[in-house]
């Protein structure tokens, strides 16, 4: 592709329409017996693959799946392949299927990132996304880099196991397994040295208020010390405590109302408040928390 190409535009379609006999039905085998070997596609399933070409998948599939391809060119067209752009958009609804195949697509996306989002919408909760991309580290990636060999099947990214680890993450999968296709057909490979990675996502919950959960109760901010109106006794005289040092007037609350559970972000910025919500976070937000209330 040379020149500007715009995502769901007329050039992109034909580009790839120009290349539909660009294959190695070696590459291809290896490469969908190790995305269904990692998958384990239960029979009855809802399968979406992306990038279909022919359905060639479909035959390393169970028998009974409830398959579905997409693609860009239009020569594929046929009863269980839709013809379309996914730079713009998957149509389908949300929660549509268990399995999403995405086998040497990606990098040839404008839009990766919009792209996995559109996975993640159509797949059903704990879902599972099985992508397969180039290893930036095989020889012939090596050779054409040092040589400036120019591209000519339309990769556009990269990614080692560590930023696709990353992009996934950002769209709210998580990285189960991966592993290598091959060196070159017919051999077998180590991911280390493979022509292509082949990784297993599982797609996670929807996080609220960036992994804090939605129950919260009214705490104090830890260690703040707050005067008890007139010195008298409350109803809730049992969850105060008079720090040593402090005037007898002088109340808080104890250290475990912020140990237990960790405190928000909202909650740290609004500190000098009197009222402040308390919500689940991670690990390291409660352990902090927790050393707070002791340090107070």
């Amino acid at each position: 592709m040379t020149g500007k190409v715009a995502p769901g535009s007329r050039e992109l379609s034909e580009f790839y329409s120009a290349r539909t006999g660009w294959r190695s039905g070696g590459e291809e085998r290896m490469r969908f017996r190790k995305a269904a070997a990692l998958a384990h596609v239960p029979a009855g399933a809802a399968v979406l693959d992306i990038g279909a070409r022919d359905g060639g998948l479909r035959g390393f599939l169970p028998s009974g799946v409830k398959y579905q391809g997409i693609d860009i060119a239009p020569e594929f067209s046929r009863p269980d392949v839709l013809i379309q752009d996914i730079s713009k958009g998957i149509p389908f609804p949300d929660g549509a299927y268990d399995f999403v195949f995405c086998i040497e697509v990606l990098e040839h996306v404008p839009n990766p990132y919009g792209t996995l989002g559109e996975i993640h919408r159509v797949l059903k909760p704990g879902g599972v996304l099985i992508l397969s991309v180039p290893n930036p580290y095989h020889f012939k990636e090596l050779v054409w880099n040092v040589f400036r060999i120019p591209d000519r099947q339309g990769h556009i990214y990269g990614w080692t196991r560590q930023t696709m680890t990353k992009l996934g993450e950002m769209n709210g999968f998580r990285l189960e397994r991966f592993g290598g296709t091959y060196l070159h057909p017919p051999i077998p490979i180590f991911a280390l040295l493979a022509r292509s990675i082949v990784y297993r996502f599982v797609k996670t919950p929807p996080m609220q208020g960036r992994g804090v959960k939605s129950s919260a109760t009214k705490c104090r901010s830890p260690g703040s010390a707050t005067p008890r109106p007139g010195g008298k006794p409350s109803p809730t005289a049992a969850r105060w405590s008079r720090p040593r040092g402090l005037p007898s007037d002088s109340w808080r609350r104890p250290p475990s109302c912020a140990g237990r559970l960790g405190w928000s972000a909202g909650c740290a910025a609004r500190s000098n408040s009197s009222s402040c919500t308390r919500t689940g976070g991670s690990p390291a937000v409660s352990a902090l928390g927790s050393l707070a209330g002791r340090m107070s």
